[in-house]
């Protein structure tokens, strides 16, 4: 038939099927450098809060800071980022619920409230019956 594909014309020679294959089976050989691993951003672990050196200063120079009010610092300085970062105000609910992953009660988060407030680094807005609306100051 005159229409018929000749598929020989397409055929690789033998010499240059083994030298690719050669190559290939090299190159798999060969160890090759680190794949490239994208970052995920893992929210439930491994998470990190930059202190402002101001709160630094002011909870360092305190007469005594508790690890409450620390756990507290932090707390509210990560909550705080999480909400100006979305172009809130740094204004935070401060939940027991928030505190608790970090082993803070009630007692513990009034104490914390009270040194930050006296430290000059919040101001809280006590609700009755409610939880305190805390706005963080000196963040820049």
């Amino acid at each position: 038939m005159a229409g018929e594909l000749d598929l020989e014309k397409f055929r690789w020679p033998d010499e240059d099927v083994a030298r690719v294959g050669a190559a290939k089976a090299k190159a798999d050989a060969t160890p090759t450098s680190k794949p490239h691993t994208r970052r995920t951003h893992s929210h439930s672990k491994k998470r990190f809060t930059k202190v402002p050196w101001a709160w630094q200063e002011a909870l360092g120079n305190a007469h005594y800071v508790s690890g409450s009010t620390w756990q507290v610092a932090l707390c509210l300085l990560h909550e705080a980022w999480r909400l100006t970062s979305s172009g809130c105000k740094p204004v935070v609910k401060l939940t027991d619920t928030m505190l608790a992953p970090v082993n803070v009660g009630e007692k513990g988060k009034r104490a914390a409230l009270r040194k930050l407030q006296e430290l000059n680094l919040v101001t809280v807005e006590h609700r009755p019956n409610r939880n305190p609306l805390v706005t963080v100051r000196c963040l820049d």
